[in-house]
């Protein structure tokens, strides 16, 4: 006797109200499937080739050229001198704050230092000039004299 249940002829039932599929209807099938995921891993590709940082761009990116030494005596001296010792000279000194020397400006007001040599963002003289506050009555500075003088504090405030 020979057993024929192992390989049975007979094709697998449909669903309720579904014709059985042909071979030709697999294969479009798995066709359509193929081609979806070649779309999708095209993109997904593509993606990922747009967003990965090209390691080999930066390695040869050259360094960003270093901002020019601000010199105190230079260029901040005469800032000082023409736009704030009005109030802020040897023969004025609001608030006990004088800015016409380095020494002076460093030492900063009767109420402390007004100057954190590296960090112009944490420097009430800064803060002060470079919302317009300062000076007092008089149109704000122009930004290259603000600039000049949040360089020369950011670079550490030297006597130079």
């Amino acid at each position: 006797m020979s057993d024929t249940s192992a390989i049975d002829p007979t094709p697998v039932p449909p669903h309720r109200g579904q014709a059985p599929i042909t071979a030709a209807q697999a294969v479009r099938q798995v066709i359509v499937i193929v081609v979806i995921v070649a779309i999708w891993t095209a993109v997904l590709v593509g993606y990922l080739a747009l967003t990965k940082p090209n390691n080999e761009a930066t390695d040869a990116t050259p360094a960003p050229p270093q901002a020019t030494e601000v010199s105190f005596s230079a260029d901040v001296l005469p800032i000082f001198e023409a736009r704030c010792q009005q109030c802020h000279g040897a023969g004025r000194a609001e608030v006990g704050l004088s800015l016409a020397s380095y020494a002076d400006a460093i030492a900063g007001s009767s109420n402390g230092p007004v100057i954190v040599p590296g960090s112009a963002d944490t420097s009430y003289l800064f803060e002060l000039i470079d919302t317009g506050q300062m000076p007092w009555g008089s149109p704000k500075l122009p930004d290259s004299e603000i600039q000049s003088i949040r360089d020369w504090i950011d670079a550490g405030a030297s006597d130079n």
